[in-house]
């Protein structure tokens, strides 16, 4: 294409950029990879464009005369001037600090509680890599019980019906006309279930897959299995997506995406920082890592509730999502209860076990399917609003077609009131829509003709057809 002319489009906006021959401009196409920068137009990424010239000469005799270049093909990249490389271009092609840009504006946004977020999510990375880094893990555990293993079995085959339902869900709602939210709520559920199902199947068929002893617990020796800990790595911080999702169509997806990025590092890093806390052979090390969790795992749940609040006057349905969101804390907490317990003594090694696998299989998929609940009365909703247009935009339809009839057409209520009279009608009989409306037809037709008329309208209110 060729954008010959006096200004550029850029986002809608028409901004001159001077030529680089002559008293023409230069075009870019609204279409191409560029951001808003204090200097101009950035553009993300070489774009190939065309680009024609404007240039106005005088010629040999005085009189004004326009010309215009051919247009010519140009890379946008660096050290390419104008299409005949005599001015360098107005591009930048520093994309990265662009973005850098975007992200420490939405940084100094924040509320301190997400910033407490993220650096809590890379203190616990940090020290949980430099704890396995110096002292490495407990010595390995045998599982010598058969039930634990059953337990385990039994849970995987309990998450194998409700992945087959998500996944037909997400299936069937996958490509339809009508834009559900139920879509990706289905695909990151059906996620959780096959991770889920993946590790559980691993250490079904595997002994428990890599099992370490844990290190800090009181009294009875603990099994600690690392699949669980990797699973709950993934899952947990695509619970947390899920339980955010019923607010993201209050603002854009990439702000949505900014905002819970930060809570999203401290889940994760929470999760494998417990694991290094539990399978490491430092007392001291294993005790810092089990405060810097707990005291991450409080500032993501003030980060949630403070979010929602700030959406209650921009969403609906909030009550029933703030409960979502709470369920999901309590539910977390009780996980954080138990992990302590084991650690203290206050359960048996099996009922720990037993609560991690049966937990991850009921509470956490009863958790779940509040938000399946939700979508789908959200789905219920934007079907109905769907139905309600068609039905709405029908009857304008039909109102126009009968409005622009090239033929007589009239329509009365029950008790012979006009309520419409087309424009062929209007025409014929010189009696106005406006006119008409509101009136008998007995009123509107001459006398001799008003007896017929209204053994016509008393036929057709008894359900009889007017022989003529």
């Amino acid at each position: 294409l060729a954008w010959a002319g006096s200004g550029t489009f850029a986002f809608g906006e028409r901004r001159p950029i001077p030529s680089a021959r002559g008293s023409g401009d230069r075009f870019r196409p609204a279409g191409s990879a560029c951001s808003r920068t204090r200097a101009g137009v950035r553009l993300h990424r070489p774009v190939a464009m065309t680009v024609a010239m404007e240039s106005s000469s005088k010629d040999v005799d005085g009189e004004g005369a326009t010309s215009k270049s051919a247009a010519t093909p140009l890379m946008a990249s660096p050290g390419v001037s104008s299409v005949d490389g005599s001015q360098p271009m107005d591009v930048n092609m520093d994309s990265a600090f662009g973005l850098l840009d975007e992200w420490l504006a939405s940084w100094r946004t924040f509320p301190l509680c997400t910033k407490l977020c993220a650096w809590f999510g890379v203190a616990q990375f940090v020290l949980s890599v430099f704890v396995l880094g110096v002292f490495g893990i407990s010595d390995s555990y045998t599982v010598t019980d058969p039930s634990a293993l059953y337990h385990i079995t039994n849970a995987r085959n309990m998450l194998l019906p409700a992945f087959v339902v998500e996944a037909a869900r997400a299936l069937t709602s996958f490509g339809s006309v009508i834009r559900l939210k139920g879509y990706p709520v289905s695909v990151g559920v059906m996620t959780e279930y096959m991770i889920k199902i993946s590790m559980y199947s691993l250490m079904s068929c595997f002994d428990g897959g890599l099992v370490s002893v844990n290190a800090r617990a009181f009294g009875a020796t603990r099994p600690v299995y690392t699949l669980r800990f990797l699973e709950w790595s993934m899952t947990v911080p695509i619970i947390l997506v899920l339980n955010n999702l019923p607010f993201i169509g209050t603002v854009p997806g990439i702000v949505f995406a900014r905002r819970i990025a930060p809570s999203l590092l401290a889940t994760s890093g929470y999760v494998i920082a417990s694991w290094v806390a539990l399978v490491t052979p430092s007392a001291v090390g294993g005790w810092i890592l089990i405060v810097v969790v707990f005291a991450a795992f409080g500032a993501t749940v003030v980060d949630q509730m403070m979010m929602v609040e700030g959406l209650r006057d921009t969403t609906t349905d909030f009550k029933f999502k703030l409960f979502v969101v709470v369920t999901k804390d309590v539910i977390f907490s009780i996980y954080g209860v138990i992990y302590m317990l084991g650690i203290v003594n206050g359960l048996t090694p099996r009922q720990e076990q037993l609560f991690y696998t049966y937990g991850d299989v009921m509470l956490k998929v009863a958790q779940v399917s509040s938000l399946v609940i939700l979508r789908n009365w959200q789905d219920l909703v934007i079907v109905q609003k769907k139905i309600q247009g068609q039905i709405s935009r029908s009857k304008e339809d039909t109102a126009r077609l009968i409005r622009k009839a090239n033929a007589l057409m009239l329509s009365m209520d029950c008790d012979g009131v006009i309520t419409g009279w087309n424009e062929h009608l209007a025409s014929c009989s010189k009696i106005s829509e406006a006119v008409a409306k509101g009136k008998y037809l007995q009123d509107l037709v001459a006398s001799e003709c008003r007896m017929a008329v209204l053994n016509g309208l008393q036929q057709c209110r008894n359900g009889f057809c007017a022989d003529r």
